[in-house]
């Protein structure tokens, strides 16, 4: 078997699947054959709550390289265990943690309280003998075409609600935002697991643009004007935000209280530039052959005459 890869939820592994070049493995709650030949990689069976049966597995698949998305709202544990497992693997030589989007700092801790646990992830492949590297992309651009672009990620309208022609722009709405179409971060990450040497931090800019800008560009793809509300930083900080009808099919899954502190703190980082990533020293500069979707590209894709 050639190196394996392993990634943990299916926004990763769905894009290094199209990238090909490597066998991929999927450490889900239970092995299963179907999702296996629908989406073209194994699944595994894994306790979180065991690192020596994580060893098992690792080192049983030959998984070279290990790709974490786990959630932010599980707690700093599964991803601990799955670092202490593959820092104890005979076979595994690096490891990409779950830190997509921003740098998590004790900066944006002070806002984000989960990126403790990010933080805490980092300390422990510092203390390994991993090769290990973070990748900041920003936002997943795939939210703001969702359900009318491929993508594995499911349905989160933050700010802008472009299926309801709503918006809750947050602050000034002026300071840049990185997105990054889901797709094009799994090119990206397909290009440097082929690199002999990582460094310890990479970003991803797939597009750069402001919210009023966002907006506007949604206004001319569907010809209308949006309903748009403006939501201080003074309101953000409350962990208040204006609803967006989008918002409310979500509730059952995602109670209102907990979707507005958590959209509340993403806007504050936004407002306050944690996510206005730079292009000098990206991946799009190290791999300029990658050409990214851009915000325009993809809601013209999504929403032109709907």
């Amino acid at each position: 078997m050639g190196p394996g890869l392993y990634a943990s939820m299916s926004e990763v592994f769905g894009f290094l699947v199209a990238y090909g070049g490597y066998n991929i493995f999927v450490l889900s709650r239970e092995a299963s054959v179907e999702k296996s030949k629908e989406l073209g990689a194994q699944f595994l069976a894994a306790d979180y709550s065991s690192p020596a049966s994580l060893v098992s597995v690792l080192e049983f698949n030959n998984i070279d390289t290990v790709i974490s998305t786990l959630s932010s709202m599980i707690g700093a544990d599964p991803e601990l265990a799955l670092i202490k497992a593959a820092s104890a693997s005979k076979v595994t030589r690096r490891y990409i943690p779950s830190m997509w989007g921003v740098k998590y700092t004790t900066d944006v801790a002070a806002i984000y309280p989960l990126a403790h646990d990010h933080i805490a992830a980092l300390d422990a492949l510092n203390a390994s003998t991993l090769e290990h590297a973070s990748v900041s992309n920003g936002f997943f651009l795939d939210y703001w075409g969702f359900p009318h672009v491929k993508s594995y990620l499911g349905p989160f309208p933050v700010v802008l609600d472009i299926a309801n022609n709503a918006a809750a722009i947050p602050a000034s709405g002026d300071v840049p935002v990185a997105f990054t179409y889901s797709f094009d971060v799994g090119r990206f990450v397909g290009k440097l697991l082929a690199e002999s040497e990582w460094d310890k931090d990479y970003t991803i800019v797939g597009d750069k643009l402001s919210w009023n800008e966002f907006l506007a560009l949604a206004e001319e793809v569907k010809g209308v004007k949006f309903d748009v509300k403006h939501d201080s930083l003074e309101t953000l900080q409350l962990g208040r935000i204006s609803e967006l009808p989008g918002h409310v099919p979500l509730y059952p899954f995602f109670p209102k209280e907990s979707l507005q502190g958590m959209c509340s703190m993403f806007e504050m980082l936004m407002a306050k530039g944690f996510l206005n990533l730079e292009r000098s020293g990206s991946l799009n500069e190290k791999f300029p052959d990658v050409k990214t979707k851009s915000a325009r590209e993809l809601v013209t894709e999504a929403w032109k005459g709907k």
